[in-house]
């Protein structure tokens, strides 16, 4: 019984460390598209913008909404 609750507890914390990493990792993302919009927002509306697809760049309109970091 006592050996099936550390099992339990061991687990429990994997799991705990495993949604902080995945926190941490999807606010370092929020960040990241924070700065992204900034920067292209302050940049001339005349410039020219494009978006990393695969192994190309495709030109996207300046109103894009930002899914990923560029």
């Amino acid at each position: 019984m006592l050996q099936e609750i550390g099992q339990k507890k061991a687990f429990a914390e994997q799991q705990l460390l495993i949604v902080r990493q995945q926190k941490a990792a999807r606010t370092r993302e929020g960040r990241m598209l924070e700065l992204t919009s900034a920067e292209v927002s302050s940049l001339p509306s005349e410039t020219k913008v494009y978006e990393g697809v695969g192994k190309m760049y495709v030109h996207i309109n300046r109103s894009h909404r930002w899914t990923t970091p560029l």
